[in-house]
């Protein structure tokens, strides 16, 4: 009965990690729904692995070799795992927080020294308990198996640098309302904590918790429709500058449309003439940007001039500028047409 309780709430977690993954999948252009997609993979490895230990317990005949192959390496792939889960959500958190995948990068390069100290230590404490198995040394096998506290000291260690790094942001007063980290935390502390000392399959049910709570505030972070004008508000333009600078795609236009009329006026104007293969941002105070490919001037001032004077017969006085982009990274030609200059 133990065994089968263990299998549901593995079950349970996977149910919840793939309806998760299934209202992600769209949006894998994403860079934090490829981060949470990462974590969502490594939870349901464990989830699976503990599934298939347990499933094979309750088969009538089994091997003993290959029982105690399952039984040696539970705890250092449960610890490894775990570590794992734990790093990917502080590069999700600090890739939140702060925008940049070369700090990321760097971030990553650091926390690979540890995990493959960890790593190497846990082969070693997996052959040393085999060895005591087989000579009979149980106190040799003891000590082995404590090896995986060093994944566990590694995994606390990056938990409490998350905190760090968020308690910084707060205290500069820049911390996004999105960004909540506790629900995570305590569902990976609270997990690891049952699954070690109760030996039930919980801490993988426990982080598909957590990560329900990271998917709601990726959601939260990127609420990207604008209530009154329908279109894209300005979160999504990072969006936009990331998909450009990944695929390197080069050239660019873009039309800027302000007024200080009506918004939602000028913005129903925009949808009735949107140009083919573009995207239009809300970027509030009455200001409008289409972010499109490459086009000629006679081209884009015969636009300029159409919703000008469709605006004009509505009544709104409407300013249109354009800039083409250059050989410039994404961001600056973005920070070209915010200025507008």
């Amino acid at each position: 009965p133990l065994f089968i309780s263990d299998v549901i709430l593995d079950t349970i977690a996977l149910v919840i990690i793939i309806v998760l993954a299934i209202n992600t999948i769209h949006d894998m252009h994403i860079t934090e729904i490829r981060m949470f997609f990462g974590m969502c993979v490594s939870t349901v490895f464990l989830a699976l692995w503990d599934s298939a230990k347990y499933i094979y317990f309750m088969m009538p005949t089994h091997q003993t070799w290959l029982e105690d192959v399952y039984i040696t390496l539970t705890n250092p792939l449960t610890a490894i795992v775990s570590l794992v889960i734990v790093v990917q959500w502080l590069l999700f958190v600090e890739y939140s927080l702060h925008q940049s995948k070369d700090l990321i990068r760097r971030r990553f390069t650091r926390v690979l020294i540890p995990f493959f100290i960890s790593t190497a230590v846990e082969i070693i404490g997996t052959v040393v308990f085999v060895i005591g198995g087989e000579t009979g040394s149980f106190d040799l096998m003891f000590m082995a198996d404590r090896v995986h506290l060093l994944s566990t000291a590694f995994m606390f260690m990056y938990m409490l640098l998350t905190y760090v790094i968020v308690h910084q942001e707060r205290v500069r007063k820049r911390l996004p309302r999105y960004i909540l980290i506790t629900p995570m935390a305590v569902a990976v502390l609270l997990g690891y904590f049952l699954d070690t000392v109760t030996y039930r399959s919980l801490f993988a049910l426990f982080v598909a918790t957590g990560l329900i709570s990271v998917y709601f505030s990726i959601r939260k972070q990127h609420a990207w429709e604008d209530d009154n004008t329908g279109y894209y508000n300005k979160d999504y333009l990072r969006i936009i500058m990331d998909y450009i600078d990944e695929k390197n795609i080069e050239g660019g236009t873009i039309i800027r449309f302000s007024t200080k009329n009506d918004s939602r006026s000028l913005a129903k104007i925009l949808h009735q003439m949107e140009p083919d293969n573009s995207k239009t941002v809300f970027m509030g105070k009455g200001v409008f940007l289409i972010i499109t490919d490459t086009q000629t001037e006679d081209v884009i001032d015969w636009y300029k001039k159409l919703i000008v004077g469709r605006a004009g017969q509505d009544g709104l006085d409407v300013k249109a500028d354009h800039f083409l982009r250059q050989d410039e990274p994404p961001e600056d030609f973005l920070t070209k047409a915010l200025a507008g200059t």
